[in-house]
């Protein structure tokens, strides 16, 4: 759908807006770089820790453009948190920005995760992105935790639609 209003602004802020387009391409250019030599993520899981605004839409949608499962995780979590989280999702990557990116290196280098520093993806190569069916999984969100430890559910790219459809 981003494609049918590309030149509308998605994004506005206090001083830029965005076009979906612009997110797009974005997108794109960070499902690259997640790709690497790989043609397809095959749902690999790979968590987000990344700051509200049209860099974090531009990577979400770059997970899913790569053919991964977005695991959203907590800017405020404590590293025993985002531990748990990226252990028990299977997480193989993780997206931050920069401030983020740092925050979260040590423990992912401890467990073997790569980090994907944001603001250092600028023009990789032009790359033909996989084609993911709506059944395929899409996001692992994880719940409060109040009465025990938190689990992960799991949503597909067809729960997703169905919920903007029906919004």
């Amino acid at each position: 759908r981003a494609r049918k209003h590309a030149s509308n602004v998605a994004f506005r802020t206090a001083t830029t807006a965005h076009t979906y387009q612009q997110l797009l391409d974005r997108s794109a250019v960070l499902a690259a770089e997640l790709l690497g030599e790989a043609s397809d993520l095959k749902e690999a899981r790979v968590a987000l820790l990344v700051a509200p605004g049209p860099e974090y839409v531009a990577a979400q949608w770059a997970i899913w453009r790569a053919g991964g499962i977005k695991v959203p995780i907590c800017l405020s979590a404590t590293e025993p948190e985002w531990e748990y989280s990226l252990t028990d999702s299977g997480a193989s990557a993780v997206l931050g920005d920069a401030p983020t990116a740092a925050k979260i290196a040590p423990l992912c280098a401890k467990l073997g995760v790569r980090v994907v520093n944001l603001d250092s993806v600028t023009s990789p190569p032009a790359k033909l992105l996989p084609e993911v069916s709506p059944e395929r999984r899409a996001m692992i969100l994880y719940t409060s935790g109040t009465t025990s430890k938190p689990k992960g559910v799991v949503t597909t790219h067809a729960n997703i639609q169905a919920q903007i459809e029906s919004l």
